[in-house]
């Protein structure tokens, strides 16, 4: 869809240019400069181009379709009329209109039917090539050696290998669209807890392990839910697994942006932040604390959690403030649970 909406708003661009230009020649025409016919044509292409503008809001993938083949249509009508009927004085600005809108429209129209155009595109080729060679036998066009035999085939090769090219390239694109897709989805899938729909121990790893060479300051919370097992022995495994939701959603939106948080294994979790003094780390984990305690919800027990903090200067202290925040969250377990402690670097 990315590339389709950058053609969407690429087509609505040209249009609102197409529209300003078609007013600026259909008020030249009233001030008496050009044709009637010219005045006509501009006139109709500003009321089509303006009523387009004012219902694109309401528009959806479909009617851009729809209003990029119907331009293109409009523009070999317009190439048709240039060669087959037009006054020898309007053939050029015809031919010079076709020239320039139609690759432009070719490549619109392509990206947003997504690969389906290729047939569209060949098309447009072979049926403008046709029309030089049939309409180049006018008489009246000799002088302005328009009635070379060999101008219909160029015309033809050329917008048909166009139009061939530029349709592969789009269907490479999506593919590679779709690819790159199904990578990032299994490099999240492989990094999210399948239960929480939080990151997983192997995120945290790789968030670690990208910080080891910084001079940030980074704090580290472990965070165990108290009397787990209980909670699952008595009310059951679905319950727990409740408690394990909503606790990694409850902390999830209680850190900031910058913050990392993932499921370390069982009931345990982690919480990386970074740019944080010890007091700071401290004051997050106690926050924690606090949320969990009052997580209240009908189908749910009552919640604590033990928590244990340690604090790196440097991003390369980390594995070490790993090890502390780990001790402080036995000790927390130890002296009684629902508690925050945190660990000294020696």
């Amino acid at each position: 869809m990315g590339d389709q909406n950058s053609a969407a708003s690429m087509l609505r661009f040209t249009l609102a240019v197409a529209c300003f230009l078609a007013a600026m020649e259909a008020l030249s025409g009233f001030m008496g400069a050009g044709t009637t016919l010219s005045l006509y044509l501009s006139s109709a292409w500003f009321v089509f181009t303006a009523s387009t503008l004012l219902i694109w809001p309401r528009l959806s993938l479909r009617g851009y379709q729809i209003i990029s083949v119907a331009v293109l249509s409009l523009l070999i009508i317009r190439w048709a009329y240039s060669w087959l009927f037009s006054p020898p004085v309007q053939v050029i600005i015809g031919l010079s209109t076709g020239l320039l809108y139609t690759p432009l429209f070719m490549t619109i129209t392509t990206i947003l039917m997504s690969g389906r155009g290729k047939t569209i595109c060949i098309s447009v080729g072979v049926i403008m090539g046709l029309l030089v060679s049939v309409g180049g036998s006018r008489p009246e066009l000799a002088a302005s050696y328009l009635g070379d035999w060999r101008l219909g085939p160029l015309i033809a090769a050329v917008y048909t290998v166009f139009g061939w090219l530029l349709t592969n390239w789009v269907a490479e694109r999506k593919a590679l669209s779709i690819r790159t897709d199904e990578t990032e989805a299994l490099a999240k899938k492989a990094n999210t807890d399948p239960l929480t729909g939080i990151n997983n121990r192997r995120a945290a790893d790789s968030w670690m392990k990208e910080r080891e060479d910084s001079a940030r300051r980074c704090g580290v919370i472990f965070i165990d839910i108290d009397h787990f097992k209980r909670i699952n022995d008595t009310h059951g495994h679905d319950i727990g697994d409740k408690v394990l939701v909503e606790v990694a959603q409850l902390m999830k939106n209680s850190i900031r942006n910058d913050d990392f948080i993932a499921r370390w294994g069982g009931e345990e979790f982690v919480v990386l932040v970074s740019s944080v003094s010890q007091e700071e780390t401290s004051g997050i984990a106690e926050k924690l604390r606090r949320n969990i305690e009052k997580l209240s919800k009908p189908e749910l027990p009552s919640i604590t959690a033990s928590l244990g903090v340690a604090h790196a200067p440097q991003g390369r202290e980390l594995s070490e403030a790993i090890k502390r925040a780990d001790v402080g969250l036995y000790r927390a377990k130890n002296e009684g649970r629902n508690r925050v402690e945190v660990e000294q670097a020696a």
